[in-house]
């Protein structure tokens, strides 16, 4: 996933999404990056790991669909 759409991606979060963390892997970087969101500021730091994981994120909120979330982060996967 690039860094950017990834970043455009939280940008347009509705506002009833309060709170999103999680790892993800960006494209070009040797380590994972932990990322947090919390009403609109963003957080990303990478972290040295060498065990190898996969993308997770967890966002929190009120009335917001699950599966829209995720086939939008699964479309950010495969561009």
């Amino acid at each position: 996933m690039e860094r950017e759409a990834f970043e455009g991606f939280l940008a347009l979060l509705p506002p009833n999404v309060y709170r999103a963390k999680g790892l993800i892997r960006f494209a070009g970087r040797a380590f994972p990056s932990l990322f947090q969101y919390t009403h609109g500021d963003l957080d990303i730091f990478s972290i040295r790991s060498d065990v190898e994981t996969s993308n997770v994120s967890i966002f929190i909120g009120d009335h917001f669909s699950k599966q829209d979330m995720a086939n939008a982060l699964r479309a950010l996967e495969l561009s």
